[in-house]
């Protein structure tokens, strides 16, 4: 059975229970073994034991194999833990058994393996149990504390203070490593979470460079084309002609896709900080390279004209390259025959401009406005 996320967490956590438990059964066991000449019968704590480890033994095949569901597994086992201290809190002194203070650690556990509806009613539940330990105080088979000491350095220590201090400090130590898996899995979740940023970015660039890449042999082609019919168009006639001018309209449909894959990459792009610092002479560059065939098709030269070094700017490259593709293939598409297009980049110590000159029709002048 396969499981989200919370439930492989819940699943994780439920497998440290179940080592725990393995721990908690085998302790009574011995405990029962080792009082077992103090008291008049340790029966019970021995079944107790027996009873915890058989079901512990069963709950882990179920989170082996994989075919329990993890929410009800995770229930019945609370339940039975409920029950099985229940017992041996009540067999120990029941309200004034030093084991009432597991009742704490078990709280902590069920909160932080279940949601907030069901360990409130798993935490009323244990309440409930202890209440009635309070309305039963002792029981025949009760260990007295209260006769039992140990000597420690010259000192008279009662066995109930040190299983308390037992308790607290294995309380403590279990709320810390508790504390430490889930510290782990946050470290997880943010190592996997800057795995999925550096795999977004890789695909932004990946979408930036292939609309790059076919953009410019679009360009290229449908500018061959063009200028074929255009200036040899006594030599295209009838069926040539009406394929060509298809092929054309082809053409601009696709460049139009490669458009907004752009538009989709800047979208993104701007989502990220992808900004470095580049030669923006090497943009122009790159640029004049891309579209130095179109510029063959009307014999048309591309001068640049930039600082020995470029003009370092910081910025995001991407987005240049676009600026002076668009600049420098419409000074191109616009120029006459055997002309000139002239890029300039001027640079000072906070500032670089960038002129991008082409003898073509221009702007009227009362568009220039818009």
């Amino acid at each position: 059975m396969s499981a989200g996320p919370d439930a492989k967490v819940l699943r994780d956590g439920l497998a440290w229970f179940v080592r725990l438990r393995w721990i908690a059964g085998g302790s009574i066991l011995l405990g029962a073994v080792l009082l077992r000449g103090m008291l008049d019968s340790v029966r019970p704590a021995l079944f107790t034991a027996i009873g915890i480890l058989a079901y512990n033994a069963v709950f882990q095949w179920g989170l082996t194999s994989g075919k329990w569901k993890i929410k009800s597994a995770a229930h019945c086992q609370i339940v039975l833990d409920w029950a099985a201290l229940t017992f041996l809190a009540y067999l120990s002194g029941g309200a004034a058994s030093p084991l009432i203070a597991f009742y704490i650690f078990h709280v902590i556990i069920v909160s932080v393996l279940l949601d907030p509806p069901e360990y409130l009613a798993q935490t009323t539940l244990a309440v409930g149990v202890v209440l009635w330990l309070g309305r039963h105080p002792d029981s025949s088979t009760a260990i007295p504390w209260q006769d039992w000491s140990v000597e420690f350095l010259n000192l008279n220590i009662p066995l109930s203070y040190l299983v308390i201090l037992f308790t607290f400090y294995t309380v403590s130590y279990l709320s810390g490593r508790m504390g430490q898996l889930l510290k782990n899995r946050e470290i997880e979740l943010e190592a996997a979470n800057r795995q999925l940023e550096h795999n977004d970015r890789e695909k932004t660039r990946f979408l930036l460079t292939a609309a790059h890449s076919l953009k410019s042999p679009l360009s290229t082609v449908e500018s061959l084309i063009v200028s074929l019919l255009h200036t040899d168009s006594a030599s295209f006639t009838g069926d040539t002609r009406t394929v060509l001018e298809r092929s054309v309209h082809r053409l601009q449909s696709l460049s139009h896709i490669v458009k907004d894959l752009l538009d989709l990459a800047s979208a993104r792009e701007q989502k990220m900080d992808l900004a470095e610092p580049f030669p923006l002479g090497e943009a122009a560059l790159q640029s004049i390279e891309k579209l130095k065939t179109v510029a063959a098709a009307k014999n048309i030269r591309v001068n640049l004209d930039a600082p020995e070094h470029g003009a370092l700017i910081h910025g995001i490259r991407e987005d240049w390259q676009r600026v002076f593709d668009n600049l420098i293939e419409n000074a191109v598409k616009y120029s006459p025959l055997n002309s000139e297009v002239e890029v300039t980049i001027t640079d000072d110590t906070e500032t670089a401009e960038c002129f991008v000159q082409d003898h073509g029709i221009g702007i009227p002048e009362k568009e220039l406005p818009r």
